[in-house]
């Protein structure tokens, strides 16, 4: 960490340059004693990244920006407000800290926090930028886990976000893989914090993370608009409750939209049953498809599905409201189109829709390619299977 990329000018010229083109600037040259070229390019970069990410850390005057990589790692902000709202107490311990996104955040809910990195420049910046954002957090520069272990602490809640690369630099996701192994120290994490909360990858099993760690409470499957972004898990100590399962939509300046069922709830089987002319489509978003609580939201919004493999639903279309709460798109039928190229471009003559594939052998791409189709608009194409009918295009608009 160079303190004179934080004096008055070196300062002013980064935020002057944010938007400037990096390999140009350095070929000007730049006279600005005490730094380098290499360190400015790091800064402008970092900050460039951060700023729509994380933007308290570069909208606060006098932050240091981290490395690339640190910051590529970083939860967002939308993501860290999010975590830090579904916590309760006075203390908290940040095991991996990185950056320190999450335990800021955290810290704004839970007053006594504790941040841990092993990388010993990332925590002297973390240290820094936190002074700078007046957040009140210990900062222990050192293995997370050993200091767990070795403190007579008790945690209102233990944070953890295992690192997901290989020794190689591939990415990991099963616990046994990541870097610290939750599973070695499980019982440790449980006895050291009323609450444990576990930051996991998006592609992670929950089958696999219910039946392999004891304690499980809750597990919430987190999206910013559509994109699932993280797995939580929270566990306690001698719980032994079923786990409720939660599927999360984030969006800026929206409340979170959510649905929760229990995780031993009967499976429901939605009613299969041929569109009707005037129908509404439900399309279940990504994070209610990965937290498998695709037919659960149908059954509570009685829905009707169009086929037991295809996640795709309706409703017939009695009043001119739609379901909007639902977490999905929600889309106005408006034809159904067998699958023959002259009857589509019969039906759709601008050739130009959103493709969707559910249950169906060609992927968006390809039917663009095979029928004349290029991507975008305000229609939609969806190619589906239908049970009793076969494979159709559903032609709709959207309406949430």
């Amino acid at each position: 960490m160079n303190i004179e990329l934080l004096r008055e000018d070196v300062q002013a010229f980064i935020r002057a340059h944010e938007r400037s083109d990096i390999p140009s600037l350095m070929l000007r040259g730049i006279d600005l004693p005490g730094v380098s070229a290499v360190e400015l390019a790091g800064q402008i970069e970092s900050r460039r990244k951060l700023a729509p990410k994380a933007p308290v850390f570069t909208a606060t005057n006098n932050t240091y920006m981290p490395p690339k990589l640190a910051v590529e790692q970083a939860t967002s902000q939308l993501l860290a407000e999010y975590k830090a709202q579904l916590v309760q107490g006075q203390s908290f311990i940040d095991l991996t800290g990185g950056m320190g996104v999450d335990s800021y955040f955290l810290s704004q809910q839970l007053p006594q926090g504790t941040y841990c990195e092993q990388n010993e420049e990332l925590a002297q910046i973390t240290a820094h930028n936190f002074q700078q954002l007046g957040a009140a957090i210990k900062v222990i520069t050192g293995n997370g886990m050993d200091y767990l272990q070795e403190c007579d602490t008790e945690f209102d809640v233990v944070y953890v976000d295992p690192a997901r690369r290989g020794g190689r630099g591939q990415k990991v996701f099963l616990l046994e893989d990541c870097q610290p192994n939750i599973l070695l120290y499980w019982d440790l994490l449980l006895q050291k914090g009323k609450v444990v909360m576990i930051k996991l990858s998006p592609i992670i099993d929950i089958h696999y993370l219910i039946n392999t760690l004891p304690g499980i409470c809750d597990v919430c499957v987190v999206a910013e608009k559509n994109e699932v972004k993280e797995v939580l898990l929270f566990a306690f100590a001698g719980n032994k409750k079923v786990p409720n399962i939660h599927a999360v939509i984030l969006a800026e300046h929206q409340s979170p939209k959510s649905f929760t069922y229990a995780w031993d709830q009967e499976k429901p089987r939605p009613i299969i049953q041929a569109l009707e002319p005037s129908a509404t489509l439900y399309i279940p978003a990504a994070p209610v498809l990965k937290a498998q609580a695709h037919d659960h939201i149908a059954e509570a919004f009685k829905l009707h599905k169009l086929h037991p493999n295809s996640h795709l639903y309706w409703k017939a279309d009695t009043s001119t409201q739609p379901i909007a709460d639902y977490l999905g798109k929600v889309l106005k039928l408006k034809a159904v189109v067998k699958i023959d190229k002259k009857e589509l471009h019969r039906v759709m003559p601008q050739k130009k829709a959103n493709i969707i594939c559910k249950n169906f052998p060609l992927k968006p791409a390809e039917i663009a390619k095979k029928f004349g189709f290029k991507e975008g608009g305000d229609h939609f194409l969806i190619a589906t299977t239908i049970e009793g009918i076969g494979k159709r295009f559903l032609i709709a608009e959207k309406i949430l």
